[in-house]
């Protein structure tokens, strides 16, 4: 129910889960590029 109420307020629940994703998998190679420079 709450989803179709931000549904008629005009916001794309699904377009802002893919942003969520698209975040996670940026934040991921930056970590491991991190990890890889702070070997010793």
């Amino acid at each position: 129910m709450a989803e179709n109420a931000y549904k008629s307020a005009g916001v794309d629940v699904e377009a802002g889960y893919e942003s969520v994703r698209l975040i996670k998998d940026d934040v991921k190679k930056w970590r491991r590029e991190l990890r890889k420079r702070t070997k010793r």
